[in-house]
């Protein structure tokens, strides 16, 4: 059976969760503005991090919400949120191994964010440092592609760096509370 839906397999960041951590640009703290300006929080309210990751979102809300769940299907980036609220002192975020359904209360806001991905938009460094693979699958090589990847890149480098503008963005919904009179 063909369908629309896309089928991701469970394990898809098995093994990357401190280089998601390390690598992944954090939201843009001019989108965090206008998100907290849409939902207005009041400060005892609860936020929700669906599919967490490193907890990027989750600890970006943490002080306008009195809890913020942070909830991913992967236990690798559940461990990293762990580790940030042990090192941060952030005990209003939760951590919770889980998936996505059923989540939103009446009255409640989904926030859909994203940015743009590392592979969109010109430039020429992009296919030399885009991997869909987990690093891991490189085993006891790993230093080995690391070398072999600066070395592709040097070409591209500016004082060391590759640089790239970014673009970030999100669709809010919100879950109406019906009454019948």
């Amino acid at each position: 059976m063909v369908t629309d839906d896309p089928e991701f397999a469970p394990d898809l960041y098995r093994g990357v969760a401190q280089l998601y951590d390390e690598f992944r640009l954090p939201y843009a703290p001019q989108l965090i503005t206008q998100l907290l300006d849409d939902t207005r929080p009041t400060g005892h309210g609860r936020a929700l991090d669906l599919g967490c990751g490193p907890g990027l979102l989750a600890f970006a809300l943490a002080d306008s919400f009195a809890e913020v769940w942070a909830v991913d299907s992967e236990p690798d980036m559940i461990d990293v949120v762990r580790s940030k609220i042990t090192s941060s002192g952030a005990r209003t975020v939760h951590p919770v191994v889980a998936s996505a359904e059923d989540w939103l209360a009446p009255g409640g806001h989904l926030a859909l964010c994203w940015s743009s991905s590392p592979w969109s938009g010109p430039g020429e460094w992009k296919p030399v440092a885009t991997s869909f693979l987990p690093i891991t699958v490189f085993g006891d090589r790993t230093a080995e592609f690391e070398a072999e990847l600066a070395e592709r890149l040097r070409p591209y480098l500016q004082d060391g760096v590759v640089t790239d503008q970014v673009s970030y963005a999100y669709d809010l919904f919100s879950r109406q509370i019906l009454s019948c009179i």
